[in-house]
């Protein structure tokens, strides 16, 4: 991806990429430092904050995966999702998927190439979204209780309510 061509699109809406490293990613293939508007953070560099990830996926405006299971709890707050999918047939050959087609329950923008990719971060910031009914169909066939109204259901659970 033409970092600095994401740099400037980021720039140019005033608006902040944070990234999330996998864990066993190498980061010395990654330049860390050279973009303003753009941070790319470790699991290490979360803890020492206090921060984990479901406090950032709370306070984001959509999110980039891959195959992750993070985008099925992130159903919950009905905001655009991106899959990277570049590797799909060779991730599907390897190590595989828990369901025999995972592509009916990715409800977002399938992004190939590093132009996909600036293509969904430009539509996301223009307030774009057209998978909304797909997530929220997703959502209800993969979640159990929708968001909302969750301590409540809890304290009803233990008795409490």
């Amino acid at each position: 991806i033409d970092m600095k061509a994401v740099n400037d699109l980021l720039v140019r809406e005033n608006a902040l990429l944070l990234a999330k490293i996998h864990p066993a990613q190498d980061l010395s293939l990654i330049d860390r430092e050279g973009f303003s508007n753009v941070r790319i953070l470790t699991n290490d560099e979360m803890q020492q904050a206090g921060c984990d990830l479901y406090s950032l996926l709370g306070v984001s405006d959509g999110l980039i995966t891959d195959y992750s299971s993070v985008f099925f709890d992130y159903l919950l707050l009905n905001r655009p999702i991106g899959f990277t999918v570049d590797d799909m047939e060779e991730y599907w050959q390897t190590r595989g998927f828990v369901v025999d087609d995972p592509y009916p329950l990715m409800p977002g923008q399938f992004i190939h190439t590093p132009e996909e990719f600036i293509g969904f971060l430009t539509g996301l910031l223009a307030g774009e979204d057209a998978f909304a009914d797909r997530r929220e169909q997703v959502g209800r066939l993969v979640n159990q209780y929708p968001g909302g109204k969750d301590a409540e259901r809890c304290l009803k659970i233990a008795g409490i309510l």
